[in-house]
């Protein structure tokens, strides 16, 4: 399509404009219909702003610009928007819904709430309504009620007299050539109405719990299962429900064969039919019944299936399934299987967090940009160039899948590749019967297995994570499919649309083997642990030498929170034991072959951690190349947690590279020292807001930017209501203690006397051992040396404005013996820095000042030289220590 100009486009649309005011009355007339509105009005309209509507470069109807939907009217709900706008390849920008003339769009609820469910449920920005004469767009990041009024979530309406006077917005914002610039991006960031918004994952994962809840108290209700069982049948339950009714919604299965099992008799035994018709269809995992024992056995009340199933639809859900993406329902499951189904005493189901996740301080969902970001680099260079032949022998697998975001996004990447390498980037292939694609430019279902079979693998310690990674894969297989295509394939091939994944993804506890099993196991141990043998697990991957790429988000925890046993068999079989992710880092060196990568996103602790220097070490020697990108604490939702990707190339490191360049260790090691930890106990402040801090008051409440070197300044109140709410452990306050910063480019720290309150950006330490007092470890902490190990070992490289953390703190190395003498010096230098910094900020005068900053520096000065003697530095050292 050749370009289109804005002076064009603007007399195009006027001459709309001027055409649809001549004869305004016929086109308002109810005979005149949606179709015609299209074809006259609207179409021409996104023509002039460059769109090829039309499909004029002739793409397979996958990669056309502009999707046409077919539209099937159910009730009241229409399902499909009539226009998909896209680039990339398929990245939807926003749908349209066109209207005839005759529907009054400014006031009319139903095409606002449809239009707003469908661009919430696929997580676009925004969407539109439009009959020509009136156009409006919506915010789809608000969640739609079906009572909204029709000005709800609506950024801005146009009348077509309005089209010329803002035709500067209409082309800046929705012309083709501006989109491929990005300025709709920059209206969608810059629409300041989008706060305070409940996404679509967020409130999938609200339904899921409650559905989760409802069922399990109903089932231990009327049977009696134990937790294990509990657990699987209400997953399998939820899951299967979920597979059919996005079946409906993407018009595999007939829309609202669900609702007809609510028509009469045992709803739950009309379900389980439906459930065993699917498994003759489909073949998944998810309805075999040979595996599930369970589920056939118990009973249901009505009322419970009928909530859940009415909960599924028009007009009472917010989800338009065929729109609801895979990864948006990964975001949700993910977060879901956080949380674990327990029997109380008298029988009760109770939902609780699980141990470990509990442990991690929540669950830590990927997001889209990183899992892509991580799939580009390891599956994306590993196929590069490559036939699907050469493809085929290739091995992924995430050893930590959770609910599979990472292998649906590296299996979405294959498929891509496929289709573009097949399709001739969109431009269909002639003459090319073996093409393994659809007339519309899709993938075909066999296809689409055999990548899947040939490529992803998974494993996961929760049986319920695996469950839900299989669905995820499954749905993703199923994309793009129709009742037609599956009939044929039944029909002609007499074979079952989806394969099995139990060969691919698998539960089992990735870290721990077989050989565990030597150890004395009573059943329910052995059920946490699951040894697992990778060998055994997946013959033909090792029979190749093992993974090509091993991709993924491990967990976040010490191996602490794992049982006794667990923990000395990882102390014995693992080198870098510092956390569970530093575990997954070393295994994974196992499970590759040489010279293929792993991409992980990990805590970026350990790129400069004192404790994290085996895990450094084992790096260095098993790879050959080193590629690190840091992200600092934004990554995950409600978590300050400073992240990065790490890519690594398994291989000899002929070079000897230390691909840790700051490993400056020795600066510290010279002499005998101990953790900070072993001398003290520190924990944070009050967990507090913003908002119970007070200008006046009588409870003096310290904030991060009230502490300095050897002072403080100023400080905020609290009242006595919050203080009794929020202090568990109100003894960390007692003085004499340490208050060391949370932020800063170095140690910010002072002590004491008075018993002062802090919130959690001050850490307060206890010393507990009285070889040691709080003024020698204030003195060593705010040195010179220790603004170096600051820098060294805790300061990210990014220009991300550092954070210390508890565990960095607590690992701080201290001199194991302190001359007396020394001692006795550092702790009389310090207790002048106290005094010398209070009376400072007393003067008026500068002239007093200036005195008082000429003791201050002599103070550091002489304290910085104890430090160096203490740590037994040379000259040279020294001169190290002060260029950083």
């Amino acid at each position: 399509m050749s370009h289109i100009s804005k002076d064009s486009a603007i007399l195009k649309i006027s001459q709309l404009v001027e055409r649809f005011d001549e004869q305004k009355e016929f086109y308002k007339r109810s005979d005149y219909n949606e179709t015609l509105t299209r074809r006259d009005f609207i179409d021409p309209f996104f023509k002039a702003l460059g769109w090829d509507v039309d499909n004029e470069q002739g793409y397979a109807e996958s990669y056309r610009e502009v999707i046409h939907e077919d539209k099937i009217k159910i009730g009241n709900a229409t399902k499909a928007p009539d226009y998909s706008f896209r680039l990339g390849g398929g990245k939807r920008l926003f749908f349209v819904e066109a209207k005839k003339p005759s529907v009054f769009i400014k006031d009319d609820i139903t095409p606002a709430y449809q239009v707003r469910r469908y661009g919430w449920s696929a997580k676009l920005p925004i969407s539109i309504i439009t009959d020509f004469e009136e156009f409006a767009i919506y915010d789809c990041t608000k969640k739609p009620n079906p009572t909204d009024k029709a000005s709800n979530a609506r950024i801005k309406y146009l009348s077509y007299s309005n089209y010329l006077n803002e035709f500067d917005f209409l082309w800046d914002t929705f012309s083709k050539e501006k989109v491929l610039k990005g300025s709709f991006d920059k209206f969608v960031q810059n629409d300041k109405q989008k706060k305070g918004t409940s996404t679509v994952d967020y409130e999938f994962l609200t339904s899921l719990d409650t559905w989760r809840t409802y069922l399990a108290n109903n089932i231990a209700l009327r049977n009696t299962l134990d937790e294990d069982e509990l657990n699987f049948v209400v997953q399998h339950i939820i899951d299967r429900i979920i597979f059919l009714r996005i079946a409906e919604d993407r018009s595999v299965e007939p829309y609202g064969t669900l609702q007809d099992t609510l028509k009469n008799g045992d709803y739950y035994q009309n379900l389980l039919r439906q459930f065993h018709v699917a498994d003759q269809k489909y073949n998944s995992g998810l309805f075999d019944f040979t595996k599930d024992k369970t589920s056939g056995k118990i009973a249901i009340d009505n009322k419970v299936i009928k909530t859940i199933v009415n909960d599924l639809y028009y007009p009472i859900s917010p989800y338009e399934f065929s729109v609801l993406s895979v990864e948006i329902l990964g975001s949700a499951y993910e977060q879901f299987l956080g949380k674990q189904i327990s029997l109380s005493k008298t029988g009760k189901a109770l939902i609780e967090e699980k141990l470990e996740v509990r442990k991690a301080g929540g669950v830590y969902y990927t997001p889209q940009y990183i899992v892509d970001y991580i799939v580009k680099n390891t599956v994306g260079k590993l196929i590069e160039g490559k036939t699907p032949k050469e493809i085929s022998q290739i091995k992924i697998v995430d050893p930590a899948c959770g609910s599979g975001s990472f292998l649906i996004g590296a299996y979405q990447y294959l498929l891509t590749f496929h289709k573009d390498y097949y399709s001739n980037n969109g431009k269909p292939s002639k003459g090319n019967k073996d093409n393994p694609l659809t007339p519309e430019g899709n993938l075909t279902t066999a296809e689409k297995k055999r990548i899947l079979l040939a490529n992803i693998y998974g494993v996961d310690l929760d049986a319920n994570a695996v469950e839900v990674t299989k669905l995820s894969l499954l749905l993703k297989c199923m994309e793009g499919e129709t009742a037609a295509s599956i009939a044929t394939q039944l029909m002609l091939f007499h074979e079952r649309i989806l394969p099995t994944l139990d060969n691919n993804i698998k539960s089992g506890n990735s870290l721990i083997d077989v050989d565990f099993y030597a150890t004395e196991l009573d059943f329910g141990e052995e059920k946490k642990i699951k040894p697992f043998n990778w060998q055994k697990a997946f013959p033909v991957v090792f029979k190749q030498g093992g993974f090509d790429a091993v991709i993924g988000n491990p967990p976040y925890v010490q191996p602490n929170v794992l049982d006794k046993n667990s923990q000395v068999y990882l102390l014995s079989n693992f080198k870098a034991n510092t956390d569970l992710y530093s575990l997954f880092i070393e295994q994974s060196m196992k499970l590759l072959k040489d010279n293929n990568k792993l991409g992980f996103i990990v805590p970026s602790l350990f790129l400069k951690g004192v404790r994290y220097q085996t895990l450094r070490n084992v790096i260095n020697i098993s790879c050959k190349n080193v590629l690190i990108k840091e992200f600092g604490d934004g990554v995950f939702e409600k978590v300050q947690m400073p992240t990065c990707v790490i890519f690594l190339i398994k291989g000899k490191n002929k070079k000897n590279e230390n691909y840790f360049s700051n490993d400056n260790i020795k600066f510290f090691s010279k002499i005998s020292t101990i953790k900070f930890e072993t001398i003290s106990i520190t924990k944070r402040g009050l967990e507090i807001g913003k908002d119970k801090l007070l200008t006046t008051g009588n409870i003096k409440c310290l904030t991060g930017g009230n502490l300095d070197t050897y002072q403080t300044k100023g400080g905020l109140f609290i009242s006595e209501s919050t203080f009794k709410e929020f202090s568990k452990n109100k003894d960390i306050f007692a003085s004499p203690k340490l208050m060391v910063r949370e932020t800063g480019n170095k140690f910010f720290a002072t002590i004491d006397y008075k018993n002062l309150l802090t919130t959690r950006s001050i850490y307060n330490t206890k010393i507990t051992d009285k070889n040691y007092s709080p003024e020698l470890l204030l003195g060593i902490i705010n040195s010179t040396l220790f603004k170096f190990y600051f820098k060294q070992f805790i300061s990210p490289e990014t220009n991300i404005f550092p954070k210390i953390r508890i565990a960095q703190l607590k690992e701080l190395p201290i001199p194991k013996s302190v001359p007396k003498i020394v001692k006795k010096e550092i702790e009389s230098q310090v207790e002048k820095l106290l005094k010398f910094n209070s009376d400072k900020r007393n003067q008026t005068l500068t002239s007093n000042s200036n005195i008082l900053d000429g003791r201050i520096d002599y103070c550091e000065s002489r304290i910085n030289q104890l430090v160096y003697e203490l740590y037994e530095l040379t000259e040279e050292e020294i001169k190290i220590v002060e260029a950083v």
